[in-house]
Protein backbone atom coordinates (compact mmCIF):
# COMPACT_ATOMS: atom_id res chain seq x y z
CA UNK A 1 0.00 0.00 0.00
CA UNK A 2 1.07 3.53 -0.60
CA UNK A 3 1.07 5.86 2.35
CA UNK A 4 0.36 9.57 2.32
CA UNK A 5 2.56 11.58 4.61
CA UNK A 6 1.77 14.40 6.95
CA UNK A 7 4.67 16.19 5.27
CA UNK A 8 3.62 17.83 1.97
CA UNK A 9 6.13 18.92 -0.64
CA UNK A 10 8.18 21.59 1.12
CA UNK A 11 8.02 25.22 0.12
CA UNK A 12 11.19 26.91 -0.98
CA UNK A 13 13.16 28.06 2.10
CA UNK A 14 13.00 31.78 2.81
CA UNK A 15 15.96 34.05 3.54
CA UNK A 16 4.70 24.86 37.28
CA UNK A 17 5.90 21.58 35.75
CA UNK A 18 5.44 18.23 37.57
CA UNK A 19 8.59 16.69 39.00
CA UNK A 20 9.24 13.11 40.02
CA UNK A 21 10.32 12.53 43.54
CA UNK A 22 13.32 10.60 44.92
CA UNK A 23 1.59 -6.99 7.04
CA UNK A 24 2.28 -3.52 5.67
CA UNK A 25 1.73 -0.04 6.83
CA UNK A 26 -1.71 1.47 6.82
CA UNK A 27 -2.58 4.13 4.26
CA UNK A 28 -2.95 7.65 5.62
CA UNK A 29 -5.95 9.64 4.45
CA UNK A 30 -4.72 12.93 5.89
CA UNK A 31 -4.62 15.56 3.17
CA UNK A 32 -3.09 18.53 4.96
CA UNK A 33 -1.69 21.62 3.30
CA UNK A 34 0.42 23.72 5.60
CA UNK A 35 0.77 27.48 5.02
CA UNK A 36 4.32 28.04 3.74
CA UNK A 37 5.04 30.80 6.27
CA UNK A 38 3.81 29.11 9.44
CA UNK A 39 5.59 26.67 11.77
CA UNK A 40 2.41 24.63 12.13
CA UNK A 41 1.23 22.74 15.17
CA UNK A 42 3.31 19.78 16.29
CA UNK A 43 3.68 17.64 19.41
CA UNK A 44 7.05 17.14 21.11
CA UNK A 45 7.37 13.95 23.15
CA UNK A 46 9.82 12.39 25.59
CA UNK A 47 9.79 9.27 27.76
CA UNK A 48 11.79 7.90 30.66
CA UNK A 49 12.27 4.20 31.29
CA UNK A 50 12.70 2.16 34.45
CA UNK A 51 15.61 0.13 33.08
CA UNK A 52 17.47 -0.47 29.78
CA UNK A 53 14.43 -2.27 28.32
CA UNK A 54 12.76 0.19 25.95
CA UNK A 55 9.31 -1.11 26.91
CA UNK A 56 9.72 -0.14 30.59
CA UNK A 57 8.31 3.39 30.16
CA UNK A 58 7.77 4.99 33.57
CA UNK A 59 7.00 8.58 32.52
CA UNK A 60 5.70 10.32 29.41
CA UNK A 61 5.80 14.03 28.70
CA UNK A 62 4.29 15.75 25.68
CA UNK A 63 3.87 19.38 24.69
CA UNK A 64 1.79 20.80 21.85
CA UNK A 65 3.37 23.72 20.00
CA UNK A 66 1.30 26.06 17.88
CA UNK A 67 3.12 28.81 15.96
CA UNK A 68 6.16 28.41 18.20
CA UNK A 69 4.29 28.52 21.52
CA UNK A 70 3.40 25.71 23.93
CA UNK A 71 -0.41 25.68 24.05
CA UNK A 72 -1.03 22.37 25.82
CA UNK A 73 0.96 19.78 27.73
CA UNK A 74 0.66 16.29 29.16
CA UNK A 75 2.71 14.56 31.86
CA UNK A 76 2.03 11.13 33.30
CA UNK A 77 3.92 8.76 35.55
CA UNK A 78 3.40 5.15 34.44
CA UNK A 79 3.71 1.85 36.27
CA UNK A 80 5.98 -0.13 33.93
CA UNK A 81 5.31 -3.41 35.75
CA UNK A 82 9.05 -3.91 35.61
CA UNK A 83 12.10 -3.50 37.80
CA UNK A 84 13.74 -0.11 38.29
CA UNK A 85 17.45 -0.11 37.53
CA UNK A 86 19.63 1.90 39.90
CA UNK A 87 21.34 3.71 37.04
CA UNK A 88 18.03 4.81 35.51
CA UNK A 89 16.79 5.99 38.90
CA UNK A 90 19.93 8.09 39.32
CA UNK A 91 19.23 9.75 35.99
CA UNK A 92 15.55 10.67 36.26
CA UNK A 93 14.83 10.26 39.99
CA UNK A 94 11.71 8.16 39.48
CA UNK A 95 11.44 5.19 41.83
CA UNK A 96 9.09 2.25 42.08
CA UNK A 97 7.30 3.95 44.97
CA UNK A 98 6.58 6.98 42.75
CA UNK A 99 4.65 4.91 40.22
CA UNK A 100 2.74 2.77 42.72
CA UNK A 101 -0.93 3.16 41.85
CA UNK A 102 -0.18 4.95 38.58
CA UNK A 103 -1.74 3.70 35.32
CA UNK A 104 0.01 1.20 33.07
CA UNK A 105 0.89 2.06 29.49
CA UNK A 106 -2.32 0.70 27.86
CA UNK A 107 -4.35 3.00 30.10
CA UNK A 108 -2.34 6.04 29.05
CA UNK A 109 -2.04 5.25 25.34
CA UNK A 110 -5.56 6.42 24.36
CA UNK A 111 -5.04 9.79 26.04
CA UNK A 112 -1.67 10.14 24.33
CA UNK A 113 -3.22 9.28 20.96
CA UNK A 114 -5.90 11.92 21.51
CA UNK A 115 -3.25 14.45 22.49
CA UNK A 116 -1.21 13.79 19.34
CA UNK A 117 -4.35 13.92 17.18
CA UNK A 118 -2.59 13.38 13.86
CA UNK A 119 0.20 15.91 14.44
CA UNK A 120 3.86 15.41 13.61
CA UNK A 121 5.66 14.08 16.70
CA UNK A 122 9.04 15.63 17.48
CA UNK A 123 11.56 13.57 19.48
CA UNK A 124 15.27 13.88 20.22
CA UNK A 125 17.12 10.76 19.09
CA UNK A 126 15.72 7.33 18.40
CA UNK A 127 15.18 6.39 22.07
CA UNK A 128 11.66 7.77 22.51
CA UNK A 129 10.43 6.45 19.17
CA UNK A 130 11.72 2.97 19.91
CA UNK A 131 10.32 3.04 23.45
CA UNK A 132 6.80 3.82 22.22
CA UNK A 133 7.09 1.02 19.65
CA UNK A 134 8.36 -1.54 22.16
CA UNK A 135 5.81 -0.59 24.83
CA UNK A 136 3.00 -0.88 22.27
CA UNK A 137 4.28 -4.28 21.25
CA UNK A 138 4.70 -5.49 24.82
CA UNK A 139 1.09 -4.58 25.68
CA UNK A 140 -0.24 -5.85 22.33
CA UNK A 141 -1.53 -2.46 21.28
CA UNK A 142 -2.00 -1.34 17.67
CA UNK A 143 0.91 0.65 16.30
CA UNK A 144 0.79 4.43 16.62
CA UNK A 145 0.32 5.90 13.15
CA UNK A 146 2.53 8.89 13.80
CA UNK A 147 5.00 10.81 11.70
CA UNK A 148 8.16 11.54 13.67
CA UNK A 149 10.67 14.34 13.24
CA UNK A 150 14.04 13.90 14.97
CA UNK A 151 15.24 17.13 16.59
CA UNK A 152 18.71 15.61 17.03
CA UNK A 153 19.01 15.27 13.27
CA UNK A 154 17.80 18.82 12.72
CA UNK A 155 20.45 20.02 15.17
CA UNK A 156 23.15 18.10 13.31
CA UNK A 157 22.20 19.85 10.08
CA UNK A 158 21.60 23.30 11.56
CA UNK A 159 24.82 23.65 13.61
CA UNK A 160 28.16 22.51 12.16
CA UNK A 161 29.59 21.74 15.61
CA UNK A 162 26.93 19.04 16.06
CA UNK A 163 27.37 17.39 12.67
CA UNK A 164 29.28 14.42 14.06
CA UNK A 165 28.95 14.55 17.85
CA UNK A 166 27.75 16.55 20.83
CA UNK A 167 24.13 16.76 19.68
CA UNK A 168 22.65 15.53 22.97
CA UNK A 169 19.63 17.50 24.12
CA UNK A 170 21.38 19.27 27.02
CA UNK A 171 24.30 20.33 24.86
CA UNK A 172 22.14 21.66 22.03
CA UNK A 173 19.90 23.54 24.46
CA UNK A 174 22.93 25.17 26.04
CA UNK A 175 23.90 26.42 22.60
CA UNK A 176 20.46 27.87 21.86
CA UNK A 177 20.16 29.35 25.35
CA UNK A 178 17.20 27.28 26.50
CA UNK A 179 17.20 26.25 30.18
CA UNK A 180 15.33 23.17 31.34
CA UNK A 181 15.35 20.33 33.85
CA UNK A 182 17.01 17.49 31.98
CA UNK A 183 15.48 14.00 32.31
CA UNK A 184 12.06 15.20 33.33
CA UNK A 185 9.94 13.87 30.47
CA UNK A 186 7.81 17.00 30.09
CA UNK A 187 10.74 19.39 30.25
CA UNK A 188 12.72 17.27 27.79
CA UNK A 189 9.75 17.24 25.40
CA UNK A 190 9.52 21.02 25.49
CA UNK A 191 13.26 21.26 24.96
CA UNK A 192 13.09 19.06 21.85
CA UNK A 193 10.39 21.34 20.48
CA UNK A 194 12.54 24.39 21.14
CA UNK A 195 15.44 22.76 19.28
CA UNK A 196 13.21 22.30 16.22
CA UNK A 197 12.10 25.93 16.37
CA UNK A 198 15.68 27.18 16.78
CA UNK A 199 16.90 24.97 13.92
CA UNK A 200 14.14 26.26 11.64
CA UNK A 201 15.15 29.85 12.36
CA UNK A 202 18.81 29.13 11.79
CA UNK A 203 18.13 27.35 8.48
CA UNK A 204 15.72 30.06 7.36
CA UNK A 205 12.70 27.80 6.95
CA UNK A 206 9.21 28.45 8.24
CA UNK A 207 7.44 25.11 8.14
CA UNK A 208 8.05 21.57 9.34
CA UNK A 209 7.89 20.40 5.75
CA UNK A 210 10.72 22.68 4.72
CA UNK A 211 12.70 21.79 7.85
CA UNK A 212 12.39 18.06 7.18
CA UNK A 213 13.43 18.63 3.59
CA UNK A 214 16.41 20.79 4.59
CA UNK A 215 17.58 18.15 7.07
CA UNK A 216 17.14 15.24 4.70
CA UNK A 217 14.52 13.60 6.91
CA UNK A 218 11.52 11.59 5.86
CA UNK A 219 8.65 10.64 8.16
CA UNK A 220 9.14 7.39 10.06
CA UNK A 221 6.19 5.13 10.79
CA UNK A 222 6.68 3.12 13.97
CA UNK A 223 5.62 -0.49 13.55
CA UNK A 224 5.67 -3.43 15.96
CA UNK A 225 7.75 -6.40 14.98
CA UNK A 226 4.86 -8.43 13.58
CA UNK A 227 4.19 -5.61 11.12
CA UNK A 228 7.85 -5.29 10.32
CA UNK A 229 8.06 -8.98 9.50
CA UNK A 230 5.45 -8.36 6.82
CA UNK A 231 7.80 -5.82 5.23
CA UNK A 232 11.01 -7.78 5.80
CA UNK A 233 9.94 -11.43 5.74
CA UNK A 234 13.14 -12.86 7.14
CA UNK A 235 14.39 -10.15 9.49
CA UNK A 236 12.60 -7.29 11.24
CA UNK A 237 14.40 -4.05 11.99
CA UNK A 238 14.12 -4.12 15.77
CA UNK A 239 17.65 -2.73 16.13
CA UNK A 240 17.18 0.04 13.60
CA UNK A 241 18.96 3.17 14.84
CA UNK A 242 21.12 1.28 17.32
CA UNK A 243 24.89 1.77 17.17
CA UNK A 244 26.46 -1.09 19.12
CA UNK A 245 29.86 -1.84 20.64
CA UNK A 246 30.91 -5.08 22.30
CA UNK A 247 32.99 -4.57 25.45
CA UNK A 248 36.35 -6.30 25.63
CA UNK A 249 35.06 -8.78 28.24
CA UNK A 250 32.57 -10.36 25.81
CA UNK A 251 33.78 -13.59 24.28
CA UNK A 252 34.99 -12.76 20.72
CA UNK A 253 33.39 -15.84 19.19
CA UNK A 254 30.02 -15.00 20.71
CA UNK A 255 30.22 -11.36 19.65
CA UNK A 256 31.08 -12.44 16.12
CA UNK A 257 28.05 -14.73 15.98
CA UNK A 258 25.72 -12.04 17.28
CA UNK A 259 27.18 -9.37 14.98
CA UNK A 260 25.69 -10.95 11.89
CA UNK A 261 22.26 -11.08 13.49
CA UNK A 262 22.60 -7.47 14.66
CA UNK A 263 23.27 -6.28 11.13
CA UNK A 264 20.38 -8.30 9.74
CA UNK A 265 18.09 -6.64 12.28
CA UNK A 266 19.14 -3.13 11.30
CA UNK A 267 21.87 -2.42 13.87
CA UNK A 268 25.27 -0.90 13.22
CA UNK A 269 28.42 -2.21 14.91
CA UNK A 270 31.47 -0.14 15.83
CA UNK A 271 34.82 -1.39 17.12
CA UNK A 272 35.17 1.19 19.90
CA UNK A 273 33.10 3.64 21.90
CA UNK A 274 32.24 6.92 20.24
CA UNK A 275 29.59 9.60 20.75
CA UNK A 276 27.39 7.77 18.23
CA UNK A 277 27.11 4.61 20.34
CA UNK A 278 23.65 3.87 21.76
CA UNK A 279 24.24 0.38 23.19
CA UNK A 280 27.19 -1.26 24.92
CA UNK A 281 27.12 -5.04 25.24
CA UNK A 282 29.01 -6.43 28.22
CA UNK A 283 29.61 -9.89 29.63
CA UNK A 284 26.99 -11.46 31.87
CA UNK A 285 29.48 -11.52 34.71
CA UNK A 286 30.08 -7.76 34.45
CA UNK A 287 26.46 -7.04 35.35
CA UNK A 288 26.44 -9.53 38.22
CA UNK A 289 29.17 -7.82 40.20
CA UNK A 290 29.30 -4.54 42.07
CA UNK A 291 33.09 -4.31 41.85
CA UNK A 292 34.15 -1.54 39.47
CA UNK A 293 37.47 -3.32 38.91
CA UNK A 294 35.59 -6.25 37.38
CA UNK A 295 34.10 -4.02 34.67
CA UNK A 296 35.89 -3.15 31.46
CA UNK A 297 37.10 0.36 30.71
CA UNK A 298 34.35 0.70 28.08
CA UNK A 299 31.77 -0.33 30.68
CA UNK A 300 33.00 2.28 33.17
CA UNK A 301 33.11 4.95 30.50
CA UNK A 302 29.56 4.18 29.37
CA UNK A 303 28.40 4.45 32.98
CA UNK A 304 30.03 7.88 33.16
CA UNK A 305 28.21 8.90 29.99
CA UNK A 306 24.90 7.72 31.43
CA UNK A 307 25.53 9.57 34.69
CA UNK A 308 26.18 12.69 32.62
CA UNK A 309 22.80 12.31 30.95
CA UNK A 310 23.69 10.61 27.68
CA UNK A 311 21.20 7.99 26.53
CA UNK A 312 23.31 4.88 26.25
CA UNK A 313 22.04 1.45 27.18
CA UNK A 314 24.20 -1.25 28.77
CA UNK A 315 23.02 -4.81 28.16
CA UNK A 316 24.54 -8.17 29.00
CA UNK A 317 25.29 -10.49 26.12
CA UNK A 318 22.47 -12.80 27.24
CA UNK A 319 20.00 -9.88 27.34
CA UNK A 320 21.00 -8.90 23.82
CA UNK A 321 20.51 -12.49 22.65
CA UNK A 322 16.96 -12.39 24.06
CA UNK A 323 16.32 -9.06 22.37
CA UNK A 324 17.49 -10.48 19.06
CA UNK A 325 15.00 -13.31 19.52
CA UNK A 326 12.23 -10.82 20.24
CA UNK A 327 11.71 -11.87 23.87
CA UNK A 328 12.25 -8.53 25.60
Amino acid sequence: MSRRSLFPSPPAPRGEMPKAEGGSAQTYNLAITYPPNVMQSFVALDVETANPNYASICAIGAARFDDGVVVDQLYQLIDPRDLFGSMNVRIHGIRATDVSGQPVFPEVAPELETFVNGSVVVHHGHFDRNAIARASERWQLPPPNWDWLDSAQTARRAWPQFAQSGYGLANVCQTIGYEFQHHNALDDAKAAGEVVLAASRRLGVESLAALAHACGQTPVLVQPREWQRGLWPEHDQRLGGEVIVFASDVDPLRSERMSESIRLHGGEILRKLSPRVTLLVVSDQALRTNRASARSSQHRRAEQWIAAGRRVRILSESALALELRGRR
